[in-house]
């Protein structure tokens, strides 16, 4: 097949490593894949397969809920152009606002297209328009993809159902650190590790009042947060003012933006996922993949398709900085709990196997209308 795959940019971020994978495993397999995205090449976080002709559409702006009609006007006839010198046999778009971009664009010449959600959609609002045209173009897809079951019944209100597909990311064993990598966070001692923006959907807040509350009582353990700031960084700002007002601001390491982080993760003693919502977490399974047991909130969506409840971690009600400390604590006070639980953990990369993730997408693929109506 020829392939297009669309995506705003390949900038840090789970839902951009996925499509990395995705559209390279495709190249890989044989298929001519092209990959068009609004920022030039030198701009990609991940690295794309030799054989992906990389192309550019659009202005390089972001595609915003607040972006002005005629700017979104010009990339979507941008997009349509890029897709005309691609020619691909079936289009895949990754994120909401592109998904709408590549639909327009698609309606003459009609190509199929496989849109896909990397979010719990109701805790993210577009804005009215982006939402009326989203509920407008969505139904005109051939497949619409999400991570979850929990999010099929708002998919099943867009689309047929049979053209719903839930499809988990793919779990790959930890990538080898690079020589003279640390191990650990750089401090001494046990540590908690998590990892995701500093944004308030990963609920970092949560988790430094959750460890205050034990730090007394475990002058040894630390917390490392790796993952970098947003925009002006002002909520990172925030962040490191509550530790400061909580009394744990030297208790805890801001390891940043990590290229690998599978080092941070495998030398932590327990993970922590207090997000407030989620799509399919891949911090969660790249954590379990390293061996390390988890503690996370029952959050819309991912963590109760991911976390064995008492096998490889512990599943909290959202929100429940009680039961959080809670969790923490037991896991704080029982190494033979947390050996047991991270053994168990490992077998993430079996149930979310790249070659099982990946056949469920070729599936769908070769059953899609191929051709130009």
């Amino acid at each position: 097949m020829r392939l297009a795959f669309v995506i705003a940019a390949l900038s840090c971020g789970g839902a951009e490593r996925v499509f990395t994978r995705l559209a390279n495993h495709f190249a890989r397999q044989g298929h001519a894949v092209t990959v068009l995205a609004q920022t030039p090449p030198e701009a990609d976080h991940y690295p794309l397969a030799p054989a992906i002709e990389r192309a550019r559409f659009g202005d390089g702006g972001g595609v915003l809920p607040h972006s002005g009609l005629l700017r979104n006007v010009r990339r979507v006839r941008s997009l349509r152009a890029a897709l005309r010198a691609a020619r691909p046999d079936a289009v895949v778009s990754f994120l909401s606002a592109t998904n709408v971009l590549a639909l327009l664009a698609t309606r003459r010449p009609r190509i199929p297209v496989v849109v896909s959600e990397r979010v719990d959609p109701p805790q993210v609002p577009l804005g009215r328009a982006w939402e009326f045209l989203r509920d407008r173009t969505y139904p005109w897809a051939d497949a619409l993809v999400v991570q979850s079951e929990a999010i099929r019944p708002w998919a099943h209100r867009r689309l047929l159902p049979e053209r719903v597909h839930v499809i988990a990311n793919p779990v790959l064993p930890p990538e080898p650190a690079a020589p003279g990598t640390p191990g650990t966070s750089g401090t001494s001692g046990p540590y908690i590790a998590a990892m995701g923006r500093l944004v308030p959907q990963k609920g970092f807040d949560m988790l430094l009042a959750a460890f205050a509350r034990l730090a007394a009582t475990h002058p040894e353990w630390r917390i490392a947060i790796i993952g970098g700031p947003r925009g002006d960084g002002a909520e990172a700002e925030e962040l490191h003012r509550l530790a400061e007002e909580l009394r744990i601001a030297d208790r805890v390491t801001w390891c940043g933006q990590v290229a690998n982080p599978a080092p941070l993760l495998a030398g932590a003693s327990i993970f922590a996922l207090p997000s407030r919502f989620e799509g399919f977490p891949n911090a969660l399974t790249e954590a379990m993949a390293c061996g390390t047991p988890v503690v996370a909130f029952d959050c819309p969506t991912g963590p109760a398709d991911i976390v064995r409840h008492e096998v490889d971690g512990l599943l909290l009600p959202l929100g429940d900085v009680d039961g959080l400390t809670g969790a923490l604590g037991r896991l704080m006070d029982d190494e033979g709990l947390r050996n047991a639980m991270g053994d168990r953990a490992r077998e993430v990369c079996e149930r979310f196997a790249p070659e099982r993730i990946f056949a469920a997408w070729e599936r769908l693929l070769a059953g899609l209308p191929h051709g130009k109506d």
